[in-house]
């Protein structure tokens, strides 16, 4: 369950309830299959002790957590990736991932949790955190790599995060992540440009368009049948994948703003950006970029693809 990050428990664990939560149903479902001998001495004892309670599955958490962390433990060296989201409450979360090579010589890669650092998102703050939960895997000889984005507070060469971990690491060299490098060349070439620029700000604002109405989308989904893709600022990918449904669906994406443009319960709102829309559809200059571009996606989607591969997974 924890691999999958599914929650163990549920809002309403009663013995009425129609879901009681993952573990609990989890447990009943393979209790049902159990011997009766099983059962029976199961329904002596759960008055003591029934194995259900959120104290014991915290604790079945740790004994997991803990079997992991010997293993890291027993490793030669290791190296740390780390960054921050937003959870659903708004605060800034860092998380914390550690590589290393176990004793078959196998590349490992394992999740050690998220850390609220909304109160203290300095290179400092950062830094004691790190410290606090490397400390037990020996950080000063044994972590020979660190990687982060190009944030200040991380690659600064100073006084960021990376220059404060190799004081106590010698041997910890920093590394910018490669995606999010070419992230960055990727957007800030194209922001050299007026004419891209001004491309993809309108690419961004067709996709915006339909998530930000349930009717428009239904006017898509009615004569496309796709969902449009979610343009997300860290990640250039998702470009490519607005801009082939749009080179894909050039006549329909036609169809649908002219649909919404003529229809008399679109709003003022709607009509506007449909017509707006169009009109860059039907224009030369922008169909010409899109062409262009798909093709340029075409080379950097699969270095993007490379450079995400996972360990265990053989490049293509």
């Amino acid at each position: 369950m924890a691999k999958q990050e599914l929650a163990f428990r549920g809002h309403n664990e009663s013995s009425n309830s129609l879901n009681k939560g993952n573990f609990k149903e989890l447990f009943e479902m393979l209790f049902s299959r159990c011997s009766l001998e099983i059962k029976n001495h199961y329904k002596s004892i759960q008055n003591e002790f029934s194995g259900l309670s959120k104290t014991i599955q915290n604790y079945l958490i740790t004994c997991i957590s803990d079997y992991l962390f010997s293993h890291i433990k027993q490793c030669m060296f290791y190296s740390v990736q780390i960054d921050d989201t937003t959870d659903i409450t708004q605060k800034t979360q860092c998380s914390i991932i550690l590589r290393f090579v176990n004793k078959n010589s196998e590349l490992v890669e394992r999740f050690l949790g998220f850390h609220n650092v909304s109160d203290d998102h300095t290179a400092g703050g950062l830094f004691n955190l790190i410290s606090s939960v490397l400390n037990e895997f020996d950080i000063e000889k044994k972590l020979v790599g660190q990687c982060y984005d190009g944030a200040s507070v991380m690659a600064g060469h100073l006084t960021g995060l990376q220059v404060r971990v190799k004081n106590v690491a010698p041997n910890a060299i920093f590394i910018h992540c490669l995606a999010h490098r070419l992230n960055l060349v990727l957007q800030n070439g194209c922001n050299m440009s007026s004419k891209c620029h001004i491309f993809f700000a309108n690419l961004t604002g067709m996709s915006a368009y339909f998530h930000n109405s349930t009717s428009r989308t239904n006017v898509v989904d009615s004569i496309i049948g796709k969902s449009i893709p979610q343009f997300v600022q860290t990640r250039w990918s998702s470009h490519s994948k607005i801009l082939n449904l749009l080179v894909n669906e050039w006549p329909n994406f036609i169809t649908v703003f002219d649909t919404i443009s003529i229809d008399p319960k679109s709003s003022a709102e709607s009509i506007c950006g449909a017509i707006g829309h169009s009109k860059n559809l039907k224009s030369f200059e922008f169909a010409f970029i899109a062409h262009f571009f798909i093709d340029i996606f075409l080379i950097t989607n699969h270095l993007l693809n490379t450079l995400q591969t996972t360990p265990n997974t053989p490049n293509t």
